[in-house]
């Protein structure tokens, strides 16, 4: 089971909403999970509407550089967070001391 989780900036009347959305990928394992790659498969020919960041691949250290992270997400004003339930929770990536999100 995965979880999304949208947050829309409705504020800003003023912006042009033909923005870009950043989906946040934070799944250990994306490549054995069948729905995962079929969704970001789907995403990515959609090129000028979604960027996506996966976390694991980006830091597959798990040492987030929290600066990067909080500059790339103040550049959007559509953000979705991907991951998968674990017992009610989140992966540890997405919860760890140096978390951003």
């Amino acid at each position: 089971m995965s979880f999304i989780f949208a947050q829309t900036n409705l504020f800003n009347k003023h912006k042009d909403y033909t923005m870009k959305t950043l989906v946040i990928i934070i799944h250990p394992d994306p490549e054995n999970s069948v729905i995962n790659k079929r969704w970001v498969a789907e995403l990515k020919k959609y090129p000028e509407k979604y960027v996506i960041h996966d976390l694991y691949s980006v830091y597959p250290d798990e040492k987030i550089d929290v600066e990067k992270e909080q500059k790339l997400i103040e550049a959007y004003d559509n953000i979705v967070f991907q991951f998968p339930f674990y017992w009610f929770n989140c992966p540890p990536l997405f919860k760890s001391k140096e978390a951003v999100y």
